[in-house]
């Protein structure tokens, strides 16, 4: 389902600000084949878990806990399960954080990364998890919160979904070494790439809307 620029035009001056972004938003996400699931019993559930993770208290513990785990995942070179000091001890990155990786290229990483580098590769992964229960809550709630749609929240939780393969088809590679675990890397590879298209649109269209939501409170004061 499309819309013209004309029909756009003319909402546009009847409906002001955050309602016309609202329904600009509701008429884009009807145009995708996400719009089908959430008119579904399941979309149902997850309407009511965003409208859990909306709740101010709930985005503000959220958020808080996303930019301290994020810190001593990426940022850290001092915390043995960050990626930094991973990448500090064995001159490897973990393989969480590349775009992309074949099942070869895994392999050669986690041989490159030596018997210490892949002991705290393992602890990043753990850590991980416990990264992708917070901003499962964070983005999905954020977004939500914006755009009062649960089309836009149901991307991050995609992403999610796939981070969690991912983190386990890593986690299974790394028990079994050194024996070959290409499938189970080539399955990591593939999420990771789902992961990342989700993840960081999400968190840009969060950063962009609450810029909006200040710069427009701001003009309007």
């Amino acid at each position: 389902m499309g819309f013209s620029p004309d029909f756009v035009t003319e909402h546009r001056r009847v409906l002001p600000g955050n309602d016309f972004i609202t329904w600009l938003t509701d008429r884009a996400a009807r145009a995708t084949p996400l719009y089908a699931l959430s008119k579904s019993s399941e979309a149902a559930a997850m309407t009511v878990f965003f409208r859990l993770a909306s709740a101010s208290w709930v985005l503000v513990a959220a958020w808080i806990l996303f930019v301290i785990l994020a810190y001593l995942l990426v940022g850290s070179r001092r915390i043995p399960f960050g990626a930094s000091y991973v990448k500090n001890i064995s001159g490897v990155p973990v393989l969480d954080t590349r775009f992309a990786f074949r099942a070869d290229q895994g392999a050669a990483a986690l041989q490159a990364l030596g018997e210490v580098g892949r002991r705290h590769h393992a602890y990043f992964q753990i850590a991980d998890l416990g990264f992708v229960l917070v901003y499962v809550v964070a983005l999905p709630g954020a977004l939500f919160a914006l755009f009062g749609n649960a089309i836009p929240a149901m991307v991050p939780v995609l992403g999610a979904l796939a981070d969690l393969v991912e983190d386990f088809g890593i986690l299974l590679a790394l028990h079994k070494f050194p024996a070959p675990a290409r499938s189970a890397l080539a399955a990591a590879g593939a999420a990771g790439v789902v992961k990342h298209i989700c993840f960081w649109p999400s968190l840009i269209a969060v950063v962009a809307g609450v810029g909006f939501v200040l710069i427009r409170r701001f003009f309007h004061a």
